[in-house]
């Protein structure tokens, strides 16, 4: 499915939040790291629970590099689940890129 299908199946149902949508649209170029962490939460955080966590995570780690090098025990005392962490733990092999 390419991103334009998704896009007009989002319109559809409403499946995607306007964030999601962003990022299909622009790439993760177009988001700062507070709202690239929201993105990562947004799949098992409700809505203002993982703009909290986000803004949270923030502060404490910075950037993306630096939540892709915490421990799971350092997410998990912020109160993002394990589902988050999961998906986090995916992508630590990229924090060697420029990000």
């Amino acid at each position: 499915m390419s991103p334009e299908d998704l896009l007009e199946n989002s319109k559809k149902d409403k499946s995607l939040t306007p964030l999601q949508e962003r990022f299909i649209k622009s790439g993760l170029k177009s988001l700062n790291d507070e709202e690239i962490f929201e993105l990562l939460f947004s799949q098992h955080h409700r809505h203002g629970q993982r703009r909290k966590l986000a803004k949270e995570c923030a502060r404490q780690f910075g950037n993306l590099r630096g939540l892709l090098s915490a421990s799971a025990q350092e997410l998990r005392e912020f109160g993002i689940c394990d589902k988050c962490i999961f998906n986090i733990k995916i992508l630590d092999p990229f924090r060697q890129l420029s990000l």
